[in-house]
């Protein structure tokens, strides 16, 4: 994997790289620098057969949440030194995150809360998105 060559696109030094999560879909990974710490996901094109149309849906519901819903914790890719935040390379395509301190994920629910507290958290994330209209976004 041409990690360096990805990491340095985006300006980072003096970091290192390990396994993250149980990579259902994406390959993912923790980037940590001295100052930080990152997501690099490798987007599973065997799935996502248009990367690019997953990028385009990413920006247009992050513009719409910034412009209608400021408060609304989204994370969206960021964009390396070309103003890219999809990075296209002979392995696939690649897209970095600043990692959210204290979260978490859940690979399989335990609890009837776990399972309340996922769905109430996606109802309250496409009630946000109800004045987008879905012909905007791309198919995936």
């Amino acid at each position: 994997m041409q990690l360096n060559e990805i990491l340095d696109g985006f300006g980072l030094i003096n970091y290192s790289v390990t396994p993250f999560g149980n990579g259902l879909i994406n390959t993912t990974l923790l980037v940590e620098t001295p100052a930080e710490k990152f997501i690099l996901q490798k987007i599973n094109k065997n799935i996502f057969k248009s990367p690019e149309d997953i990028a385009f849906n990413t920006r247009l519901i992050n513009n719409h949440l910034l412009q209608h819903h400021p408060e609304y914790l989204f994370t969206t890719p960021l964009q390396n030194k070309k103003g890219s935040d999809l990075v296209k390379t002979n392995e696939g395509f690649f897209r970095l995150f600043s990692f959210v301190k204290n979260s978490h994920t859940i690979d399989i629910v335990q609890t009837p809360d776990q399972a309340f507290e996922a769905a109430k958290q996606f109802g309250r994330f496409t009630k946000l998105l109800v004045a987008l209209k879905p012909s905007q976004l791309k198919i995936t």
